[in-house]
């Protein structure tokens, strides 16, 4: 519908009712007179009923706009639907009583948002910014709340401000900021998804606690994490699946699940963020951080191996003639697949519980020289039993030990030594003198072998960093 210009006796009609809707309207300069600011704006702070309600629907403002120390309800469907904004547009210290629905809007200049209160659900659909700005107002002690949930569904064309900010729950994956962006002290409660966007190199996330907040299919390699945490034992992600860790009303109830895709996620998707974040860190040398992003994917790895298992081992059986009802399809077996599950089950499920027990993924070079020792001694202590020998010096004679003498110790210690080393010729006068002693030794020799390549590795990264 065409728009026509506002004139001040129909504004003035329309903002003393109960409920104030502009519909087509076309807001110019001259209502700027009507606070008579010296400033080219519209002030409604003073021209609003309390508990008044309102909405604009497919109207234009060709002057700035001020909403300040005011209660907002919403009127119909939508706050603003189909409004363009050629100017600035303030909220300043609002309290917003009841939903807001922000549609097809276009703010040319900046959205300023500071110090409100939101106590219903607040969304953004298919809205244009050029700058945004959410702050707490200066010299004011109110952060922004936003107390349900919020949508981003916008575009932010130059830069957005996020800072001191309280966030319930929050939907940030439709939105797309091309410039300069900053996420400052904001505290995020209950559940932030920053899935698939491609980050800008301009991205920063400062002073936040990232703990409850997904950036699952996400590409973030150059964002600036600056002074923020994470809680290891309860990243979101992987609550989030499990209905005791994440009740299911948290995100139900805020209708940002409907189709649960939170939760329709993998083990490798976990793995492959928090590679993510490792390499992040590492870029940023915040050496610290990369080590608990590295031990957090290697701990997920085995669980990662024993579902792709499952799954192949699933449709093998399938697949199978004999599997109970299922007729034959024609449809060949994924043998690569299916072995090469296998094989993942069978070696490296072992290496990576070798690799944490050993050394912590690699993190602590510490861990591995003390697995060195411990390992050097227990096994000191079994040789004596299973049955070594050795040969005095200067004598051709053979001579069995199997108790635990001084002596026994002392030679079980020397073959310890000589089995955990891989340097065969030390010690070329203490030998097993049983199977199981040389079974026992080439297992030690192996599990000492990785212990010494695990200590490099560890070594290696600690001076890398």
């Amino acid at each position: 519908m065409e728009k026509q210009i506002l004139t001040k006796k129909e504004f003035d009609k329309i903002i003393s009712k109960d409920e104030i809707v502009f519909n087509n309207y076309i807001f110019n300069s001259f209502l700027s007179n009507v606070k008579y600011d010296y400033k080219n704006e519209l002030d409604f702070s003073q021209l609003i009923k309390k508990d008044a309600l309102l909405s604009f629907n497919n109207c234009e403002f060709l002057i700035d706009v001020v909403f300040k120390n005011i209660v907002l309800k919403q009127k119909g469907k939508y706050f603003l639907n189909n409004v363009i904004f050629r100017k600035n547009v303030l909220f300043d210290n609002i309290d917003f009583e009841n939903d807001i629905n922000i549609y097809d809007v276009k703010f040319m200049n900046e959205l300023g948002i500071f110090s409100c209160d939101f106590k219903g659900p607040l969304e953004f659909e298919k809205v244009e910014i050029n700058e945004l700005i959410i702050n707490r107002k200066t010299g004011h002690e109110r952060n922004n709340k936003f107390n349900e949930r919020v949508i981003f569904n916008c575009l932010i064309k130059n830069k957005s401000i996020i800072k001191d900010s309280f966030f319930m729950t929050v939907n940030f994956n439709d939105f797309k900021s091309i410039g300069y962006s900053l996420f400052d002290n904001i505290e995020f409660h209950n559940l932030a998804q920053f899935r698939y966007i491609n980050f800008s190199k301009e991205t920063i996330f400062h002073n936040c606690d990232l703990t409850h907040c997904s950036f699952l299919f996400s590409r973030f390699d150059d964002v600036n994490f600056t002074n923020c945490t994470f809680n290891f034992k309860y990243l979101v992600d992987e609550r989030i699946k499990d209905p005791s860790k994440f009740p299911r009303e948290e995100v139900l109830c805020y209708e940002i699940d409907q189709d649960n895709k939170i939760r329709d996620i993998k083990t490798i998707d976990l793995i492959n963020c928090y590679r993510m974040f490792e390499n992040n860190y590492d870029k940023y040398k915040n050496y610290e951080m990369a080590g608990n992003f590295h031990v957090k994917r290697f701990s997920l790895q085995n669980k990662s191996y024993l579902e792709d298992y499952n799954y192949n081992f699933k449709e093998f059986l399938k697949k199978t003639p004999c599997h109970p009802g299922i007729e034959k399809s024609g449809k060949r077996v994924n043998w690569y697949d299916f072995i090469k599950t296998s094989i993942n089950i069978i070696f490296k499920i072992p290496f990576t519980f070798f690799y944490r027990i050993l050394s912590n993924y690699g993190e602590s070079y510490i861990r591995s020289f003390f697995s060195f020792i411990f390992i050097l001694i227990i096994f000191s202590f079994i040789y004596p039993y299973t049955e070594i020998a050795y040969k005095p010096y200067n004598t051709s004679e053979l001579l069995t030990l199997q108790d635990y003498s001084l002596t026994a110790l002392k030679y079980g210690f020397l073959f310890s030594l000589k089995s955990s080393i891989p340097i065969r010729f030390l010690f070329e006068n203490i030998q097993a003198y049983s199977d199981l002693s040389a079974v026992i030794s080439g297992l030690q020799f192996i599990i000492q072998t990785m212990n010494i390549t695990l200590f490099i590795i560890s070594l290696k990264r600690k001076f890398r960093r």
